[in-house]
C-alpha cells in the first residue's frame, strides 16, 4: 500500500484490517439482545357454554344474584316530615336566581358590545382628526 493511500483512507476515517478497509466502530460496544420478546397473547373470551356452565354452577348466595333490601313502604326514606318539600323549594329559587343573573349578564353583554362599538368608531374618527391636522401642518 502506498503512503498517500494510507493517508487516504486515514482522512476518510477508514482502517486496513486484514487485507480490507473497514471503517471503525463507533463508540463501546453494546452489550444487548436484538431478539424481540414475544409477549403472550390475550386469552379467548369464553364462549356462551362456558358461561352458562358458569352460571349454574354458582351458589344462589352469590352477590351477583342477591337481589337488594327493598326499603319498607310503612317507613318513609326522608326524614323531613314534609317530604323534601323545603329542598324541593330551595333548589327551586336556586334555578330562578340562575335565571335572573344569566339574564342580567346577557343584558350587560350586550351594553359591553354597544359600548365597545362607540368606543371604536370615536378611535376612527380621532385617528380620522389627527391624520388630517398632520396633513394640515406639512
Amino acid at each position: 500500500m502506498t503512503q498517500s493511500r494510507k493517508w487516504r483512507l486515514r482522512w476518510a476515517g477508514l482502517r486496513r484490517y486484514g487485507g480490507r478497509e473497514e471503517a471503525p466502530a463507533c463508540g463501546p460496544p453494546v452489550m444487548s439482545s436484538k431478539a424481540k420478546r414475544v409477549l403472550p397473547t390475550r386469552p379467548d373470551p369464553p364462549s356462551a357454554e362456558q358461561l352458562l356452565a358458569d352460571v349454574r354452577g354458582a351458589p344462589p348466595g352469590d352477590p351477583v344474584f342477591v337481589l337488594p333490601a327493598e326499603p319498607r313502604p310503612d317507613r318513609d326514606p326522608s326524614p323531613d316530615p314534609l317530604g323534601g318539600q323545603e329542598e324541593r323549594e330551595r333548589l327551586y329559587r336556586q334555578s330562578r336566581g340562575y335565571a335572573a343573573m344569566t339574564q342580567r349578564l346577557r343584558a350587560a353583554r350586550e351594553r359591553l358590545r354597544e359600548r365597545r362599538e362607540l368606543l371604536l368608531r370615536a378611535g376612527a374618527a380621532l385617528d380620522r382628526s389627527i391624520a388630517d391636522m398632520r396633513q394640515r401642518a406639512f
